[in-house]
Order: structure tokens, then sequence, then C-alpha cells
């Protein structure tokens, strides 16, 4: 349909509705992005055994670390933090220092054995202090996304303090979602009455100790699919507003609270964009288990001061979808996919691969270090114990 067209359906629909008065109609190009569009399996090609042993071998490098940290280190820390044993800042430092070995170690083993390229483009120069609050908002087209914020992250030298919008299910996956909990991930399970309260105490939780968070959300609440697609645009003929096709309609109230909760030193604007995505080749779990890693990751980063935004209801919800509409399309185009393969990679802190590699290297001789001297620490007391009571 062209933008001609989308304008009169709009018209029809609402005629006090200018199409200029909202977020323009994204163009149709399904010669070019119908598969981006609508991904199949059909597209994929077959699995390895070899892909297969790197694929497992990181959801054990994933779950294993994580149940390790858990039961070893953060539950201990938080029973010390809860008996005021341990302040909640020195808690926190030293979960930062797990998270800063931790995610550098997977993030470094998504890109030097998955082969992982990671593109960045948009704004040049991107530091922050570490007292700064973030919000980063982004397209949500997987449901491996938020894997590879910390890709991002790593190159930021923020990494360790990162906290992603997760679904209230993943706190009972073994490992992980117990590391997650501990490390006070909001988790929300899209009922608002309840997702209010504890959004709320989550974030005044990160304002309460003088240490920068940022916290990562997904806008659309879940992933594009074609179901998902279709009631985005019955939801955006309901609101007589312009239909999109590679995002879906971003949820406002959420990205609301965190603005007014969070008063962020900054926004940042992500948008997430898989060249496999133009062969009809979606990233998925399943693959990530086979061993199929994205070839190419491309990250389009725009910044946003908060003297920028403004908190008017009214106008928050336009802001965000305008965000999402000028951000899909830097990643829509050919010419902007052309642009992307050919930029350089910024890094702030870590300036080449090696450093990058290197402190994957440390991260996971850390954390080595840290299980075996906690094993030895528990063998000596339980030795202690056992002479005690002989």
């Amino acid at each position: 349909m062209s933008r001609s067209a989308e304008c009169q359906a709009q018209a029809s629909v609402n005629p006090a509705k200018r199409c200029d008065a909202g977020p323009v109609a994204e163009p149709e190009a399904e010669s070019v992005l119908g598969r981006a569009v609508h991904p199949s399996t059909k597209f994929e090609t077959p699995w390895t055994w070899s892909g297969c042993i790197i694929g497992c071998s990181y959801l054990l490098l994933l779950v294993v670390t994580a149940f390790l940290n858990a039961t070893f280190v953060l539950w201990p820390l938080t029973l010390l933090c809860w008996t005021r044993i341990l302040s909640i800042r020195s808690c926190r430092s030293v979960f930062r220092f797990l998270e800063d070995k931790y995610f550098a170690m997977l993030s470094g083993y998504l890109e030097f054995v998955g082969g992982v390229k990671i593109v960045m483009t948009g704004d040049e120069e991107l530091q922050f202090d570490p007292q700064e609050h973030v919000l980063l908002i982004c397209n949500h087209r997987s449901e491996v996304d938020w894997i590879f914020f910390w890709n991002l992250a790593l190159r930021l030298n923020v990494h360790d303090r990162i906290r992603v919008m997760m679904k209230s299910i993943i706190r009972y996956a073994p490992g992980v979602g117990w590391t997650m909990m501990l490390l006070q991930y909001p988790y929300i399970n899209r009922n608002w009455a309840t997702d209010q309260d504890r959004l709320t105490k989550v974030i005044q939780s990160y304002k309460d100790v003088d240490m920068g968070t940022w916290l990562a959300m997904f806008p659309e609440g879940t992933a594009l699919y074609d179901k998902t697609l279709k009631k985005s645009h019955k939801f955006a003929e309901k609101q007589g507003e312009a239909r999109w096709n590679y995002v879906l309609q971003p949820r406002v109230k959420g990205f609301e609270l965190c603005m007014d909760k969070m008063d962020p030193d900054y926004v940042v604007d992500l948008t997430v964009a898989y060249p496999e995505l133009m062969e009809g080749v979606r990233p998925s779990p399943v693959r990530f288990v086979r061993g199929q890693f994205p070839t190419e990751v491309h990250k389009h980063v725009q910044r946003y001061h908060r003297s920028t935004l403004t908190k008017h209801k009214d106008h928050m919800g336009q802001w965000i979808g305008l965000l999402r509409r000028r951000s899909v399309f830097d990643v829509s185009t050919r010419l902007a996919r052309l642009k992307a393969s050919s930029a350089c990679v910024r890094i702030c802190h870590y300036g080449t691969r090696w450093c990058q590699a290197q402190h994957s290297i440390w991260g996971s001789a850390a954390l080595r270090f840290i299980g075996l001297s906690t094993f030895l620490l528990l063998r000596a007391h339980r030795s202690r114990l056992a002479l005690r009571y002989r």
C-alpha cells in the first residue's frame, strides 16, 4: 500500500486525524524486505554436529556459571546484606565485579567462538559517567535480542550495570533466573496492577544506592511475529494511526513510568537488526542451541539527554513512536545496510579485539578461581565441624 493510500485509509477511519499529525507509515517494499517481515524455517540451513557442540557449550557456560554464582556467592552475600553485616553498597560492588567478569566472558564467547560480528552505527562518541542512570529502549525482532545487550555494553564499559526487563516466568529458570532475581532484574507479568508497584520498587532500589544503572526495556512488549503484527495492525486501525511493518505499536505505560520514577540522565534508543532476516532467517533460542548464531548483529545507537525529553503524558507516546519509526528506517533500507556494513566498530574502553578477548579470558579465570575458593572454604568448614562434634 502506498503512502497516499494509507493516508486515505486513515482518513476513512478518523476524518479528524491528518496523516502528517502522527508517525508516517512505513513504505512497503515486499520485493526486498518481505522475508524480513515474514521469516520462515524453510529458509534455514541444516545444523551440524560441530555447531551443536558450540551451541550446547554456550548454554552450559551460561547456566552452570550462573548456578554456581547464585548458590555460592549471590545468596550468601544477599543474606549478609539482609542481616546488616554488609552494607547494600558493599554488596552491590561485589555483584558488579562478578557481573563484569561473567558478562564479558559470555560476550567474548559469542564473538570469538560463535563468530558473531557486532556492527555499530549512530552516535559517534558514547561515554557515560558511572553514576548516571540510563533508560535503554530497543526494538524486539526475536527472543534473543537481549543477549546481545552485553556485547554493546562491553564496548561502552557499562556491562556490569545493565538490568533487563524480563517476563516473570524466566525467574524460575535454574541458575539464570535465580541470578537475575538476586541482581534485581525487574520481572513483569503484563498485569499493570502488579507490574506498576513492582517496577516502582525496583527502580527505587536502584536510586537508593549511589551507583549508576542501565534499565533496558522493549516498548513493543513482545517479539515481532505474524500473529503479533496482525494484532498491532488491528490496534493501529482502531486508534486511527499508521500501521508499521517492522516494529509493533509501543506500549507507553511502562515507558512513562520508568521516565517518571527513574528520571534517567539519558535515554538510549537502540535498534537491533540481523542481516540474516533479509534472507528470511530469524535468530531464535533453538538456533542458539544448534550453534547457528547470527553472523552479524547491527546496532544503531542514538542518545538523548534529559534536557531534550519531555515528561508530559500527551507527548511521550508520540515521542517514542517517532523514535521507533526513525530508527527502523535506518536499518530497513539497502543504503543503510551498506553503510552499516562498512562502518568501523567503535570501542570506547576496550580498544582492540585482543583487549576484548583478554577481558573475557580474565573473566573466565576469575569465575573459576572464585568457584574453587568457595569450594575449598566449604570443605574446610565441613571438616572443622566434623572434628568439633566427633
